[in-house]
């Protein structure tokens, strides 16, 4: 009768109790027959669940094959060939030449300031050129002072100066991030 009780409680429990649950309350002379009905239920949801996980390791499987792919894609795209004839964006000279003073709107230009940024969506930029063009979008004041005194610092320095290095990585966080 017990045996009967806990079958029904596990019906009537709507999945809330499983039969792992309820085993251990039962002496251990009970025989599996009195729960054959119960353990091929939970057999059954089990092997459903399983299939489940299955399918989503399948899936996670395919989405990081597909981002290992675009990886190599990327590392395959890093170089890019600028030809003599593309212009800056901003101000229309070739990347080969300097950038005109009236586009940088008092910003510093050469010294160890890279000479131009490419970005994925094909437009190019003198970098001094993409500075001017964030900072016209108004951003917050701590970012207009911190780009403005990294073109300033990086103008003074040789492009072979070591401390180039770090500010020219701090300019391209900055201005170079995203496609202006």
């Amino acid at each position: 009768a017990a045996i009967r009780q806990g079958v029904g409680l596990l019906k009537e429990a709507g999945g809330l109790l499983k039969l792992e649950d309820i085993l251990p309350l039962f002496p251990d002379f009970v025989t599996i027959d009195a729960f054959r009905d119960a353990i091929g239920a939970a057999l059954e949801r089990y092997a459903s669940q399983i299939e489940e996980l299955k399918s989503e390791m399948e899936e996670a499987t395919e989405i990081a094959e597909a981002v290992r792919s675009d990886l190599r894609g990327l590392e395959s795209r890093a170089g890019v060939v600028v030809g003599p004839g593309v212009a800056c964006a901003r101000c229309g000279r070739s990347l080969s030449d300097a950038p005109p003073p009236a586009a940088l709107d008092g910003l510093a230009s050469g010294g160890a300031i890279p000479a131009f940024y490419v970005f994925p969506t094909g437009l190019s930029y003198h970098a001094p050129c993409c500075a001017a063009e964030l900072l016209a979008t108004h951003p917050p004041p701590a970012v207009r002072a911190r780009v403005t005194a990294t073109l300033s610092r990086l103008s003074r320095l040789a492009p072979a100066d070591p401390a180039a290095v770090t500010l020219v990585s701090q300019l391209a966080a900055d201005v170079a991030a995203e496609d202006p």
